[in-house]
Parts: C-alpha cells; structure tokens; sequence
C-alpha cells in the first residue's frame, strides 16, 4: 500500500470505544488542509524491499526528553489507554493513598502518580507512561491481604520458615489479617517498607537462603582423623562455558521460564547469548543483581521450586485454548456470546475472565491462577429461560441484543423497557426463525447466547489481541490513513492487517503482518519516523479496536493501495472489491481515496 507524504492530519477526539454492535462512530471534523500541490512519493516503489521494526519507546537520552515525552503517554493525553493505566495504577497504591479517578483523561493527579508509582519502581520519574513504565504497570501485582491460591499458601510457607519461634501461620492459601502482619514484620526485620504486600522484594528476601547456609559445593580434605568438609569458590558460570553443568543450568532456568508463561531457551549445554539474556531476566525478577552469568545467589534461585503458573495476557497454547472453551462453558450457560478459541491468550480473553471473575467474587485479576481454576472446575449454572411476562433488568438486555440484530436488518427497534410483551416476544420469535431454530418466542439459554452476538452484517468474528498488538494495529492506521478519511476507511485498514492474519499466504499473527518487507507506507524508512511514532490518535485506536471486534468494511480484503497516486501492476491479479474515499473535493480524494482488494 502506498500513501502520500502528506502530514497526517490530527482528528478532534471522539467517545471511548463502544463494543461492535452497538458502535456508532462519529466522523471527524475535516481538519483545514496545508496549502500547495500534493507531492506523490516519487521514489517508492510498492514492490521495493522496507526492512519491518519492532514497536517501541525511543529511550531519552537518545532523543532528548521532550521527544520522548511525546512519544509517550503523558500529561494532556486521554482515551482508552489512560483509563487503562489509571485502573491498574489505582491497583498498585499504598494502603490508605487516594485513588484516582479512572476518566481517561492525564492530567496532574494522573502524573503525580505516575512517578510515585516510578520512584517505587527505581525508574526515571518523567511522570509520563514509557516502555518501561507500561511494563512495569503490567508486571504480576504484588499478593495482597484478600488474594488467594497457590502462590499465598507459598508466601505463607515461606513466612514460617523465617518466623523462627514465633507461632506459624495457617498455610490455607488466604491471605488474611494475620499473614499481612506476618508481611510486615518480615518487612520491617528486613529493611524494607512495611506495606503488607508480597512485592517482588519482599519476595526475593523471603527466598532468598538464611545466613550461615552454605549454597555452593563443598569438597574433602583428609585430616589425621579421617575427612572433614571445608566450603570451596567454584566459579560461576559465564558466557561462553559448556558443558553438563551448563546443561543442568537451562534446565532449572526453563523450568522457571515455563512456570512463567515464558519460551524456554535450549538446553544445549551451551552458555550463549540467548542463555545470558534469560538469566539476566531470571535474576531481574527474584531482585539479583543481573549480572548474567551462574553465581551462587542466582543457583541458590534457581534450585527454588518455581510458582505454579498462573496464565495470564500474552500466554499461548493448550493450556490457553482449554481455558477458553471452559470459560464459553459458563458464557453459554450465562446465554453470553463466547469467545475465540484460538489458543492466544489475549484481550477479549482476559476480559471475560475478569467478568467471570467478578461473578464468582474473586479478585478481578485477569489471570488464570489456582483460585480461578477451581472455580472454573464447577458445574455452570444455566440462565433462566425468559418468557413473556417476565420483568427487570434480564429482560432489558435481551431487548437491547434484539435490537442489535433488528437495526442491521434495517428493522425497527422494539422498546427497551425490561417488560416482556407481544412485542419483545415477536421481536424473539422473528429472530430465531432468521437462526433456523423453532420459533418458541422464550428466550433459553442458548437463544440468550446468539442474541449477544454480534450481528452478521458485514462482520466478521471477533479476533483476540494483546496489547502490544493493539497498539501496533492502531500505528497502522495513524500511519496508514489520513484523519479526515471516512471512519470506515480507517476500519477498513485495520480489517485488512487481520484479513491477513487469518489468510494462509500472509504471516498467522498481527506483528509478523505489520513487520513484513514492501507492504505497508509508514514502515518506509523515509516516512516511518513522522507516520509510524508518536503519539497515537484517538481515532486509531477506535479503529483497531473495531475491526478486532469484528467490523471490515473492506469486505474480506487484503490489499490496498491510493489510486490517485499509483497504479502497481500487481493489483491485476486480484479482485477489486470497493473504493472507500472522502469525495467532498478533489483533493480530499486524493489524500483519502484507497481501493481495497482481494486474491482471486
């Protein structure tokens, strides 16, 4: 696809993001456009090799800082992702310390708290949300008095192991009154702040081995009795050594790396690079020194029995894809629509987990751990079969999901009034008969579940994403797609990215799409400086999120182009699908118009 070098127009910003049946987009003022002729990109050419990047914050001190508080999300910014922030910033306060209020918008509160939150973490206070600040924001919160499962029944062991003489702690998995006074007096004996919380630190001071213990090999020495056992140095392993006890080393790291939802590294009996790079990750989260290399401390680690794993954002697989189709268990019973069952655990999952979560009164973490497991081994208990007559909220709800599916028929919507009369029964009955099923006009269980679906009108189903794949969707679009473009073409070049993910021919993940060679304008090394970074639009994040809900305007496209500035040779081998434009001049055409395809 190729784009003008024009300046990316910004848009005024627009309402959060409303789930995909209900979305409803306004379209963005038309910005004044620059004076003076278009420049087409006289250089590029479609099919020129445009090596991809990775998505990430420049660091200050190799942009100066006010670039890289552009760059990242600070004071002024506001939308989804600073109320995002906001929520898991509110997690993390001390016991006692105000909240803020979760409204999407940075402001000096929001700042203030940022650095607090910096300070506690040992990273630069800009006051502005980073890589590294967003990672430490979506790093494991620390166990808090409320938690429970396997990793508090863990703490609580490790608790009477240093409690010496002192009257042990019920080891039950509840972190309760008495285990958080047990935390805070291992803080206090510690010099560490008395929060009460398990953090990282209190963590790695608790694991860490008791003074006098001998953590490194010993050897004999013959003596005028017989031998005695005397402590010897053994050097650590470093970069570069190989051999069994390298071997013996990547076997506990990976066992660690597994229990965290991480890759394993080989274990080849190698010390390379990626060995080096692992440890040094293993050594930052027990709060060792990250030297890299096998020392005592990090063996002394490493032979700890690693935690349970808990699934959590960003985790793949079977384990991810059995959680999914328990979780649609339950989402079926409740008569809500499921899930994908794709086996990557990302944002749509971890939402409904959260919202499973809550119903069970668990603490909303969004991550699988042993509690949540357990709940999850019940038997779900099915919705209650809605039948004219009924009244209340229950009733609204399907009302409101009828009209869902009524409004993209091009139907009237029937009252949303929580009251189950002729109408809402018809409104039922002309529904199901549209799904082939008997036209009963009650609403059981599984006649609830297809209601809460999106409509079929031009959508595709939902796609699953991380964060960081979000966040690479919507650089796509800012870059990719003027402002003044219609909302649907902003959709549509979304849409296409996942088209692409979902096609055999292209690579099967957002980041492997958006890093391919030749394909997408905002990754030209010319261009990609000014349309890929900085700061993100709130209408591109409003694309991504609805075309990773399901809308595609493009009608199942995979390619586009601006036909106003390039006709490339190799659209004759696909179909042409639509052209999506913003015809309210010729030069808006220009900057705006894109032509969608498909292959044949």
């Amino acid at each position: 696809p190729i784009l003008p070098p024009e300046p990316i127009l910004p848009a005024k910003p627009a309402e959060p993001v409303l789930p995909p049946e209900t979305i409803k987009p306004a379209e963005p003022a038309e910005p004044v456009l620059p004076a003076g002729p278009i420049k087409p990109p006289g250089s590029i050419v479609p099919e020129a090799p445009v090596s991809g990047v990775e998505v990430k914050t420049t660091a200050p001190a190799a942009t100066g800082m006010n670039t890289f508080l552009r760059e990242a999300l600070g004071l002024g910014a506001s939308g989804d992702e600073v109320r995002a922030m906001q929520e898991a910033l509110n997690k993390l306060l001390e016991p006692g310390a105000r909240k803020l209020d979760e409204d999407g918008k940075f402001g000096h509160k929001t700042e203030d708290a940022v650095k607090a939150f910096q300070k506690t973490r040992g990273l630069p206070q800009t006051g502005a949300i980073d890589a590294a600040t967003r990672k430490a924001l979506e790093a494991k919160p620390p166990l808090a008095k409320g938690d429970t499962g396997a990793d508090v029944t863990k703490l609580q062991s490790l608790l009477n192991q240093k409690r010496g003489d002192g009257q042990a702690l019920d080891e039950d998995g509840k972190f309760g009154h008495k285990t958080e006074d047990a935390v805070k007096a291992f803080q206090s004996a510690n010099g560490l702040p008395q929060t009460g919380r398990a953090d990282e630190a209190t963590l790695a001071a608790l694991e860490a081995p008791a003074p006098g213990v001998t953590t490194v090999p010993t050897a004999t020495a013959p003596t005028a009795t017989g031998t005695a056992t005397v402590p010897t140095d053994e050097p650590a392993l470093e970069r570069g050594e190989q051999g069994e006890a390298v071997k013996d080393l990547q076997r506990k790291l990976n066992e660690h790396r597994r229990a965290a939802g991480l890759d394993p590294v080989a274990e080849d009996g190698k010390f390379g690079p990626a060995t080096e790079r692992a440890l040094k990750e293993f050594q930052e989260s027990k709060g060792l020194p990250q030297t890299g290399a096998g020392d005592a401390g990090t063996t002394a680690a490493l032979d700890n029995t690693p935690p349970t794993p808990s699934l959590a954002l960003g985790a793949r697989g079977d384990e991810v894809l059995a959680l999914q189709k328990r979780i649609n268990e339950y989402r079926r019973a409740a008569g809500q629509a499921t899930i994908p069952e794709d086996g990557k655990f990302g944002l749509g999952t971890q939402a409904a987990l959260k919202e499973l979560q809550r119903h069970k009164g668990l603490p909303q973490s969004g991550t699988a751990d042993a509690a949540t497991n357990e709940a999850l081994a019940g038997e779900p208990t099915k919705a209650p079969t809605m039948k004219r007559g009924d009244e209340g909220e229950e009733v609204k709800e399907l009302q409101r999901d009828l009209n869902k599916h009524r409004l993209a028929k091009g139907l009237p919507a029937i009252s949303e009034d929580g009251k189950f009369g002729p109408g809402t029964e018809q409104a039922l009955k002309d529904f199901q008969t549209d799904k082939g099923v008997t036209p009963t006009g009650e609403a059981d269980p599984a006649t609830q579940s297809a209601a809460d679906a999106s409509p079929k009108s031009g959508a595709k189903a939902a796609t699953d994403a991380t964060s960081s794949e979000l966040e690479i969707l919507a650089r796509i679009v800012k870059g990719e797609i003027p402002a003044l473009a219609p909302w649907e073409g902003k959709v549509a070049v979304a849409a296409v990215v996942l088209n692409r993910v979902r096609s055999r021919r292209f690579p099967n993940s957002i980041r492997g799409v958006a890093h391919q060679k030749s394909q997408f304008s905002s990754y030209n090394q010319r261009y990609r400086q000014r349309l890929y970074y900085g700061k993100i639009p709130d209408y591109a994040w409003r694309a991504a999120r609805a075309a990773l809900a399901g809308q595609d305007p493009s009608r199942g496209s995979t390619y586009y182009f601006n036909p106003y500035l390039v006709n490339p040779s190799w659209a004759r081998r696909l179909t042409f699908v639509r052209r999506i434009e913003n015809a309210s001049s010729s030069r808006t055409k220009r900057l705006t118009g894109h032509d969608f395809y498909r292959e044949r």
